[in-house]
């Protein structure tokens, strides 16, 4: 007696025609997308590379520089409540002391008297640096940086858990930042420092 073993189909192997075809044009999608985004990545790196830093940045970042390197005046094992910053309102002129401060200025001194100034009638805001920090009637500040057609120029130091006009800070709540605002051709523009933990 002979029994029939019903016929079971060969089983498919690879890939159909319709299969390869989506899977080629999937691959052709993504890699057009991929380019498109290295094509966009390379306009962008290029702009950058030819558009020149604001002059407002770059004052900015010279004076973060130079607010990074701040250290006490008073020499004293208690906590400098100012943070180390001498504000005079008139006139516009916040002063400390930076240590190697930034720009270098010539001459060899560790310590360097920094004063940010806005001149009124020429309306010019400076980042200016002094040699000798131990001179008391030495005028001879060096100017650094300077940026030019300021206007509205003001300061908030952050003390106390919120912004205020004036630098007192207090034993608990020392000065923790500055902020500098600012008009130039019409634009605002707000920069705002972290000042370095002077506490003892």
């Amino acid at each position: 007696m002979s029994f029939a073993v019903p016929h079971l189909g060969r089983q498919q192997q690879g890939l159909t025609l319709m299969e390869l075809l989506v899977a080629i044009a999937l691959t052709l999608v993504l890699s057009l997308l991929i380019a498109a985004v290295v094509q966009g990545w390379q306009e962008a790196r290029t702009h950058l590379a030819h558009t020149a830093v604001p002059p407002v940045l770059e004052f900015c970042l010279l004076l973060e520089q130079s607010l990074d390197a701040l250290v006490p005046v008073a020499e004293s094992n208690r906590a400098d409540p100012s943070g180390g910053l001498d504000w005079q309102a008139s006139p516009w002129a916040l002063e400390w002391l930076a240590l190697r401060g930034w720009p270098p200025v010539a001459g060899i001194t560790a310590l360097q008297p920094q004063r940010l100034h806005y001149q009124v009638d020429t309306q010019a805001l400076e980042l200016l640096s002094r040699a000798n920090p131990y001179a008391i009637r030495d005028t001879s500040w060096q100017v650094q940086a300077r940026l030019d057609s300021v206007v509205y120029p003001s300061l908030q130091f952050y003390y106390g858990q919120r912004w205020q006009a004036e630098v007192a800070g207090l034993k608990d709540f020392p000065v923790q930042g500055v902020r500098l605002t600012l008009q130039q051709g019409g634009l605002p523009y707000v920069c705002t420092f972290s000042l370095p933990d002077l506490r003892p």
